[in-house]
């Protein structure tokens, strides 16, 4: 059963970059020659990235593919993608400007703006989850409290904006939906306690924090994958805004708000972008010569690269001819 599993994850691996192949001609322009042999060479060197994704192994090639993935979806968002009657695709530059959502600015610029919503789990949280209450939810947003809050405020945002003066100053607003028809019990003792608050019945100690993070994803106003930490000085104002009750505070920002895949990058392969330097004859993922190996059987050095690398994929060790001439292969 495990084996299954393994094969088809590790078919669905090959998928995967033979699709991230075809996006990256579209839009990054960086060819590949077809040719039997490089057919061959592609279909082993795809198997070895699989291998070294299932067992964990940061090879070369798994460099290569995590800063290819990260580069092809930077530059898709450029683009968009028209398919015409036939189901031909077509990637094309995308020159429509993003609007900004529908937010109070007062007389602060807007800096980003992103939704709380989410994010999907994984497999194994899936399976973790059986038996239990279900999967707990995960939010872009993360809290930290000096204490144990009363109501964990990432369960209840839904979008959050920064906000800066050109002093520098900083606001973080966060949007919190009408829940009065809610059915759930924490959904609505969480509104009654913003009512009170909002006509000062209530102190605000019950939203407040001590930090915040995240990472940008699909937000406006700045790239995907940076890394923001904003520290809370004070609590400024609750207000409504477009049938949402916003939670505004003063903050400072903590970090250099780094994108998180910057130390990654591979420089060979992005001046091999730059360049729009064709891979010629070979799919050389990790762009390195080829590597010296020994039979597994008697240790000689194998000089064919091919030999070694097509007996290893077949029966499962690299040998050379003469010990390949030994072996029977079904009892293997």
């Amino acid at each position: 059963m495990l084996n299954k599993i393994k094969k088809k994850f590790r078919n669905a691996i090959i998928a995967f970059s033979y699709g991230l192949k075809n996006t990256e001609t579209d839009i990054l322009g960086q060819k590949t020659t077809i040719s039997e042999a490089n057919v061959i060479d592609q279909k082993m060197q795809m198997n070895n990235l699989a291998d070294a994704l299932l067992n964990g192994v940061v090879t070369e090639e798994v460099k290569v593919l995590r800063d290819r993935t990260y580069l092809i979806s930077d530059e898709s968002k450029k683009y968009k993608v028209i398919i015409d009657t036939i189901g031909t695709t077509k990637a094309v530059k995308n020159m429509v400007k993003l609007n900004m959502p529908k937010i109070y600015t007062g007389d602060y610029n807007v800096e980003i703006v992103m939704d709380n919503n989410p994010i999907p789990s994984g497999v194994i949280d899936a399976f973790q989850s059986v038996g239990t209450h279900g999967i707990a939810n995960i939010y872009p947003l993360k809290f930290t409290y000096e204490y144990i809050p009363k109501f964990k405020l990432e369960d209840y945002v839904r979008k959050f904006v920064v906000r800066s003066d050109s002093e520098g100053n900083i606001k973080l607003d966060l949007y919190v939906p009408k829940f009065t028809d809610s059915f759930e019990r924490l959904e609505k003792l969480f509104d009654n306690e913003l009512t009170k608050i909002a006509s000062k019945t209530s102190k605000t100690f019950n939203i407040e924090f001590d930090f915040i993070d995240f990472v940008s994803d699909k937000a406006y106003g700045v790239d995907d994958l940076r890394k923001y930490k904003f520290k809370m000085v004070k609590f400024a104002e609750i207000f409504e805004f477009d049938g949402s009750t916003v939670l505004s505070y003063d903050v400072l920002s903590i970090g250099d708000n780094e994108k998180i895949t910057e130390k990654y990058k591979n420089k060979k392969l992005r001046d091999n972008y730059e360049n729009k330097t064709s891979r010629g004859t070979k799919l050389n993922l990790g762009n390195q010569e080829s590597e010296k190996h020994n039979c597994e059987e008697c240790g000689v050095e194998i000089k064919n690269d091919y030999d070694y690398r097509i007996t290893k994929q077949t029966i499962g060790k690299g040998i050379c001819q003469e010990c390949l001439l030994k072996i029977d292969v079904k009892n293997i």
